[in-house]
């Protein structure tokens, strides 16, 4: 059996998240997607918590691959976008983050609102050595984030979701047959295509159709595809697939 897997999780820490949705196309992860978190949440535990964001290919009930969905977050502003990237790539090390940690971190700023801070303090960083006014701005807004106070950036609001259309660009195509209702599977993996170490893959015994919360064991079956709770299921063994005929 196929399918594919977008796994949005977080390991233990202040926030856990083990959520993982099984699908036969990109819709109908995209749109499950969509309709469970908003900007601020997908915000909030990419650029913060460092949420692994990813889309796994189980090919013929084996892992074939996937790969990491933070690449394809988009702002609508390519300003917010190559910040969004400046975050992702100092995260927990380096200035960017640093300045976007110590401007959420008293909580009253929603981590979108702090990336629009983040990109109009990048833009009056690189502006300073050659403008008097955007130095002497920078320096008021870097001590307006030491007070905690920061003032309110105009522009229109920041938004972040996918690329969907990118990423569709790099999917394989499933082989048949798929991943439906009332035929259960299992998919193991190779060295080559094992999960990385903080994927909650390593702790779903067992994934539906739909959404699946695999911190808490909770699984949402899809009411479109899914008609009653017998519906598909998805048995992850952890096995190695070259081990497969001695296990």
């Amino acid at each position: 059996m196929s399918c594919y897997l977008l796994e949005f999780s977080v390991g233990p820490g202040g926030a856990r998240q083990g959520d993982i949705h099984a699908g036969r196309d990109l819709a109908a992860l995209r749109a499950a997607f969509d309709r469970r978190y908003d900007d601020d949440h997908l915000a909030y535990m990419t650029l913060w918590y460092g949420a692994v964001l990813h889309l796994w290919v189980v090919q013929d009930g084996t892992l074939a691959g996937g790969f990491d969905l933070h690449p394809f977050l988009r702002t609508g502003d390519p300003r917010h976008d190559a910040t969004v990237a400046a975050l992702l790539e100092s995260q927990r090390d380096g200035e960017p983050w640093d300045l976007f940690d110590r401007i959420t971190d008293p909580g009253d700023i929603e981590s979108l609102d702090a990336v629009r801070i983040v990109t109009h303090f990048l833009d009056l960083q690189a502006r300073a050595a050659t403008d008097p006014a955007a130095a002497a701005a920078l320096e008021a807004l870097d001590e307006a984030v030491l007070d905690g106070d920061v003032p309110p950036v105009p522009g229109p609001p920041c938004r972040l979701t996918l690329d969907w259309p990118a990423i569709e660009s790099q999917l394989p195509p499933l082989r048949e047959p798929l991943l439906r209702p009332g035929q259960p599977t299992t998919f193991t993996w190779t060295d080559a295509t094992a999960p990385t170490a903080d994927s909650y893959l390593h702790h779903a015994d067992e994934l539906y159709l739909g959404f699946n919360d695999v911190e808490s064991g909770y699984d949402e079956l899809d009411p479109v595809t899914t008609p009653s709770p017998a519906a598909t299921q998805l048995a992850v063994s952890h096995h190695h697939a070259d081990d497969r005929d001695g296990a």
